[in-house]
């Protein structure tokens, strides 16, 4: 599956560089400018881009030089270089949720996908169809997806084990629940939960609450107040049927279903179920408490599985990780999906 990605992942940038970028001669190499996401989509990127450079640029004569900016005011800066018409880069990184704004300074890539000399074995049909649709605009199709990436569940199945198959960590957990949630609650496999299960199980892996706990905290949050962590808080909000917007368009996050899915993030901070540092957390603040066995669960996005779960990056967790859906709100289990691609700007000298 990693090599069939990577394939076609190489094949689609060829489609663009040697397709779209042809104008270079054969003694000469073209340094093409790509922007693209920091963080683990880069680092997966970055091998593909070196396998290209290593393999294709000495047929090509054309090099991909990835340009990465922080994470904090990225789109901003995106924006900044797409208004201002600059040709200083040639292709821009860009998702399903912004597509929109960007899609007046892309290039369509429809007659590229529809060359089968530039296209090779790089069709449309082979993407996910949700992908492509959150990148077409009025019927013509604007970007190279490279990844769908989705939140869920990462929590210590060692953990979650134990609770559940020892009487007295089940005894302690029950009497937790009463006490806190004022509920009746039995410990269960996260395939199953709802957010008081989530709760409540946060509440047992915090040593505050169970000096037994082999973990500080129930969980690290990423509560940064910055973009990319609002959509592992919309994927809760979207679990109780709640929304950004109403139908008119007027904001509802003062409404029953969003202070419901507030609250969840407000009490585990106020019972330091969660840890003190997840103000300041973005992405890599969640692994690092799992990595170094200071939460037993996090909201995350899928991608972390692989550096948790990777022996040489989290050696005290790495075969005991799990994944899951995030737990059911009224509305049942959600995920937030974030489709991710490249696009080809208008003002490069290369297209």
């Amino acid at each position: 599956m990693i090599m069939r990605k990577i394939t076609m992942i190489m094949l689609i940038a060829s489609l663009l560089i040697i397709g779209v970028f042809g104008m270079v001669f054969a003694d000469d190499v073209t340094t093409v400018k790509m922007v693209f996401w920091p963080g683990p989509e880069a680092e997966a990127m970055q091998k593909v881009v070196d396998y290209y450079n290593t393999n294709i640029t000495p047929e090509s004569s054309v090099k991909v030089e990835m340009v990465l900016f922080g994470r904090e005011g990225f789109f901003e800066k995106e924006a900044t270089i797409l208004a201002g018409g600059s040709s200083e880069v040639d292709m821009i990184f860009t998702t399903s949720y912004i597509i929109e704004q960007h899609a007046p300074y892309f290039e369509s890539l429809d007659e590229y996908y529809a060359n089968s000399a530039l296209a090779g074995e790089g069709k449309k049909e082979l993407f996910i169809n949700s992908v492509t649709q959150g990148f077409t605009i009025d019927g013509k199709l604007y970007t190279v997806p490279t990844d769908a990436s989705i939140t869920l569940l990462l929590y210590r199945k060692d953990l979650i084990e134990k609770l559940i198959s020892d009487a007295e960590w089940r005894e302690k957990y029950v009497a937790l629940a009463k006490k806190e949630l004022g509920k009746d609650l039995e410990p269960k496999y996260p395939t199953n939960w709802n957010w008081d299960d989530f709760y409540a199980t946060c509440l047992f892996f915090t040593k505050n609450y169970n000096s037994d706990s082999p973990t500080k905290y129930g969980t690290a949050l990423q509560a940064k107040a910055m973009w990319p962590n609002a959509k592992i808080w919309t994927a809760i909000l979207r679990s109780y049927n709640g929304s950004w917007f109403d139908k008119e368009g007027v904001p509802t996050f003062d409404s029953p279903e969003a202070l419901e899915a507030l609250n969840m993030y407000v009490n585990l901070m106020k019972k330091g179920a969660a840890s003190p540092g997840s103000v300041n957390y973005e992405y890599n603040g969640p692994n690092e408490a799992m990595k170094t066995g200071n939460a037993a669960m996090i909201l995350q996005w899928g991608v972390a599985f692989n550096d948790l779960s990777n022996k040489e990056k989290a050696p005290l967790i790495w075969d005991k990780v799990a994944i899951a859906p995030y737990p059911a709100g009224s509305f049942g289990h959600t995920c937030w999906l974030t489709s991710m691609g490249v696009g080809l700007s208008k003002y490069s000298k290369f297209k």
